[in-house]
C-alpha cells in the first residue's frame, strides 16, 4: 500500500481490503504482520499487528425519526 510520511516517526497508509476468503474468517484470524519498506529491499523488523474487524450488522431499528438523507427508510 502507499503511505503518506507525517513526520520522521509517524506514516500514514489505509490498510488494504480483504479476500473473501479474509472476510469470512473469524475475528481473531483477521490478524496481520506489518512490515515497511521504503526502498523495497529492507523491511522493518518490530512486527507491529493489525487487526480488522467485520462490518456492524443492524438488525432492527425501532421507532426511529431519523434516516439518511437519501430515504428509503
Amino acid at each position: 500500500m502507499n503511505v503518506t510520511i507525517i513526520d520522521d516517526k509517524t506514516l500514514k497508509c489505509s490498510s488494504p481490503p480483504l479476500t473473501r476468503s479474509e472476510s469470512l474468517m473469524t475475528a481473531l484470524d483477521m490478524r496481520h504482520t506489518l512490515e515497511i519498506t521504503l526502498n523495497g529491499a529492507e523491511t522493518t523488523n518490530n512486527k507491529v499487528k493489525f487487526s480488522y474487524y467485520p462490518d456492524p450488522e443492524i438488525q432492527q431499528v425501532v421507532d426511529s425519526n431519523r434516516g439518511p438523507v437519501i430515504g428509503g427508510t
